[in-house]
């Protein structure tokens, strides 16, 4: 083949390759497609031994970039069905299990983050004075643990926790906020927290809204960096 074909080959391929991206944001592929149903049946059979379960054909919802599957528990016809999301350029991990969630303990999860979030905020408190509000978000299934067990950071929760944090921003500048993210890592890991992710909003009033100027987000394990802090400028509701 000469040089010239293959120069044109690259053009067309060059001309296609957005097509194909947009047709495939909007439209999924066929690979994904196929794969997203074994995906969850392998899910359901490794999480839901005791139980079969049919598995539809799966359809591509773009708003959530990836393939939904409607699966029915066989025996059990009162139940609706349940909605998994598979997502991955070919199919190949469940993002969204709706029994798993239709199983949490709600009314203890409740309990647990309101002592979770002020034993936390206690913790940050006292070496970090702009911490006004942090929310821990637990999830732990039915019958784990006994009617009314009680907050301890030993407890084995079905994933570490995410930690929202409002921080007083008023005079604070980005290295102020990258400080404070710092610190907030190196206390949160001293106490063992097993947390996977924080995410730190700080925050001012201004004419009687609540705006947020700066915002950063670290994990247990990474390490924290300046450039990490997003400047912002968001208005936010008050509630």
């Amino acid at each position: 083949m000469t040089r010239k074909k293959w120069l044109y080959i690259l053009i067309i391929l060059a001309l296609l390759t957005p097509v194909l991206v947009i047709y495939f944001s909007f439209q999924g592929n066929p690979v994904a497609k196929v794969n997203s149903k074994f995906t969850a049946q392998r899910y359901l059979a490794k999480t839901y031994p005791e139980d079969e379960f049919y598995v539809g054909d799966p359809f591509y919802n773009f708003k959530v970039g990836g393939y939904e599957v409607a699966v029915e528990r066989i025996g059990d016809k009162s139940a609706e069905d349940y909605y998994f999301t598979v997502v991955g350029i070919f199919g190949t991990k469940v993002h969204y299990d709706p029994i798993y969630y239709e199983n949490l303990d709600e009314a203890l999860i409740r309990e647990l983050e309101k002592s979770a979030n002020e034993e936390i905020l206690e913790k940050l408190q006292a070496e970090i004075k702009e911490i006004q509000e942090v929310h821990a978000n637990l999830e732990v299934l039915k019958g784990r643990y006994p009617e009314g067990a009680t907050w301890s950071r030993d407890l084995e929760l079905e994933k570490p926790f995410y930690l929202w944090v409002a921080i007083d921003g008023q005079d604070l500048k980005k290295e102020d906020v990258f400080k404070i993210a710092k610190d907030m890592q190196r206390i949160l890991n001293e106490e063992k927290y097993n947390y996977e992710r924080v995410s730190i909003n700080s925050q001012v009033f201004h004419e009687g809204s609540r705006i947020l100027n700066y915002s950063i987000g670290f994990t247990k394990d990474k390490k924290i960096k300046q450039r990490h802090v997003s400047i912002d400028n968001k208005h936010l509701d008050i509630h």
